[in-house]
């Protein structure tokens, strides 16, 4: 799919779904959760994607590979570049404020008020300029200062460390952000079929 010439996708397997970046955003911090039950995640997403959560319920599971092909804009079958990172580049909820202003000094887009596709917000987003504070602060996070001459790899250093963000990572590269999604979400359905065939 080409997003510049192809209408954005709103149904995953014929089913309709939600397209806005705020349950994307959701859906990555639900799949991140450990603190819900396997069935109750699953029945938590099946509400947040599907525009029917009935038909949802039925759909899920034999449509989770393309869930996520969705929610990786189409590229997660995509070759990775560049070097393999377990910095973390952003957090939706710690850089909250930074995307907000970004978008809104680069594109004059409220994301406060304007509902995007997660595909355009997402496009968007990683198009952000140099300019803005998010883009700069994501450099630092992922910067590799092994080349740095002693002096410029310390200050590097220092502004990595004071930007980074403490939680185990779930966006990397794209790559590594894919295998650990999938694991999460291989690990959740595991579960979830567990309690289902004791129940």
């Amino acid at each position: 799919m080409n997003v510049l010439i192809d209408e954005l996708p709103e149904d995953i397997d014929g089913v309709a779904i939600n397209t806005s970046f705020r349950v994307w955003i959701l859906f990555e911090q639900l799949i991140r959760d450990d603190t819900i039950r396997p069935r109750d995640k699953i029945v938590q997403l099946c509400r947040l994607i599907y525009q029917d959560p009935t038909e949802g319920v039925q759909a899920i599971s034999a449509s989770f590979e393309h869930i996520l092909d969705f929610y990786s804009c189409g590229r997660r079958t995509a070759k990775n570049e560049g070097k393999s990172t377990s910095d973390i580049a952003y957090d939706f909820e710690v850089d909250q404020h930074l995307i907000l202003a970004g978008f809104q000094q680069a594109y004059n887009i409220d994301l406060t008020t304007e509902d995007l596709h997660w595909w355009r917000f997402m496009a968007l987003f990683q198009g952000l300029p140099d300019e803005c504070r998010i883009t700069k602060i994501m450099g630092y996070r992922t910067m590799d200062t092994s080349d740095l001459p002693k002096k410029t790899k310390e200050q590097y250093e220092r502004l990595k460390k004071h930007y980074k963000i403490n939680r185990a990572p779930i966006y990397m590269n794209q790559k590594d952000h894919d295998t650990a999604l999938r694991a999460k979400v291989d690990a959740l359905f595991r579960r979830a079929e567990e309690w289902k065939n004791r129940s």
